[in-house]
């Protein structure tokens, strides 16, 4: 059976008990988390990603948008890229946490839109590197339905695009990811609506020499709402899947759309339980 798409919204219940279904390893959903702390939503993602492994639940891609943080992955001197001092970044209201994602230093706040896809790549005959082009053609042709003219970097991840403001080229959409056993993990970040400032605390993906943009500086009030971000983003992910499957099978793949239901803001988990 070849994946199709459901949409998820869960009310304020317990994501766990949402996800206790049998479903085949082939069948996605795509689920909108809100606004998480950080810490919760990496918990979700291990929790989901056990239980794609145990083929108890569809793959999924999450949406979510966290509180300010800064993450810090394992890298060599990542710390180093965490510029400013502990007192000032709880003036400003954003948490520090480690990731366990690829990449270097990275900010996550509101009006930034993070996707998570937990997915099985070997279906899709898909490894590291081709699974990363896949998400940044999603990302560029998600910016390219708004207007924006966006495009990669030969050395550097992500996707990047001219800010009048700067000399080079700047990041509109950050990208890092974990592969656990052929399941995937962590994802991208685009920034819609985010607090650029917040970014002045960290080297960002720890490159010093760049600097970091959002869809509101390029567009102004033309910016789309974040729930037209996610719609447009789905679509072109869904057709992205589908380029990978032969001709004869794509159909197969069933559209879905996001309703503009409330996001739900309860969701329980434990983020002190350790990764499994």
């Amino acid at each position: 059976m070849l994946p199709y798409f459901r949409v998820n919204h869960y009310d304020n219940d317990n994501l766990s008990r949402a996800i206790m279904h049998t479903y085949s390893p082939t069948h996605f959903s795509i689920t909108d988390l809100g606004k998480l702390p950080y810490r919760l939503g990496l918990q979700i993602q291990r929790n989901y990603h056990q239980r794609v492994l145990d083929d108890v639940a569809p793959q999924c891609l999450f949406y979510v948008e966290h509180e300010p943080v800064i993450t810090v992955s394992r890298r060599k001197n990542a710390q180093t890229h965490l510029l400013a001092q502990r007192h000032e970044l709880k003036r400003l209201g954003i948490e520090v946490e480690p990731t366990d994602r690829g990449g270097d230093v990275t900010y996550h706040g509101p009006g930034q839109l993070v996707a998570y896809p937990i997915m099985r790549l070997a279906p899709l005959k898909l490894n590291v590197g081709r699974y990363m082009r896949l998400l940044e053609k999603t990302v560029i042709d998600t910016l390219s339905t708004f207007g924006i003219n966006t495009f990669t970097d030969p050395i550097n991840t992500g996707v990047w695009t001219h800010d009048p403001e700067h000399e080079k080229p700047s990041k509109i959409c950050a990208m890092g990811v974990r592969l656990k056993r052929n399941i995937t993990m962590h994802g991208l970040a685009l920034n819609i609506r985010t607090d650029m400032d917040h970014f002045r605390t960290i080297v960002p993906c720890g490159i010093p020499d760049r600097q970091v943009t959002s869809m509101h500086r390029i567009l102004g009030q033309a910016t789309p709402q974040m729930l037209q971000v996610k719609q447009v983003m789905s679509t072109h992910f869904k057709r992205r899947l589908q380029a990978c499957l032969p001709e004869s099978d794509r159909h197969q793949i069933q559209t879905a759309k996001l309703n503009p239901l409330p996001y739900p803001h309860n969701l329980s988990a434990n983020p002190d339980t350790p990764q499994t």
